[in-house]
C-alpha cells in the first residue's frame, strides 16, 4: 500500500498504526493525515511533514495552529515558506524568517508585513 491509499483506506476507517506509518513516508500525506484522520497535532506525523518546507509550514498553520521551533526551521529552508510562515503562523516578526527572507524577492513583503503590525 502506497501512502495515498493508506491515507484514503484511514480516511474511511479511522486512524492505526500502519496506515500512519505509511502516509508519514511523505511529508505531505503526514500532514494530511495528522489534519484528516488524527485531527490532531501528534510527534509523528509533525516529523515526517517536516522533511519539506511546503508540509511543515501546513503542519504548523493547520494541525499545530501554531508556531513551533521544529516546523519554523524546516519552512524557513525556502524563502516563500519563510514569508508566510511569519504572516499567518508567527503572525509577528522573527528573527529566523526573516534571516530566510534577507536578500530574497520576498524581503519587502516581508518589511511590508512587519511594518503593518
Amino acid at each position: 500500500m502506497n501512502w495515498k491509499k493508506a491515507y484514503k483506506y484511514a480516511l474511511k476507517n479511522g486512524p492505526d498504526k500502519q496506515t500512519r506509518e505509511i502516509a508519514c513516508q511523505d511529508p505531505y500525506y503526514a500532514y494530511k493525515y495528522a489534519k484528516k484522520v488524527d485531527k490532531k497535532p501528534r510527534e509523528d506525523t509533525r516529523e515526517a511533514a517536516c522533511k519539506e518546507p511546503l508540509s511543515a509550514y501546513l503542519y504548523a498553520k493547520e494541525v499545530d495552529k501554531g508556531p513551533s521551533e521544529k516546523t519554523r526551521k524546516i519552512a524557513c529552508q525556502d524563502p516563500y515558506f519563510a514569508y508566510w510562515y511569519a504572516k499567518e503562523v508567527d503572525k509577528s516578526f522573527h528573527e529566523d524568517t526573516y534571516n530566510a527572507v534577507l536578500n530574497t524577492e520576498y524581503e519587502k513583503m516581508y518589511n511590508e508585513f512587519v511594518d503593518n503590525l
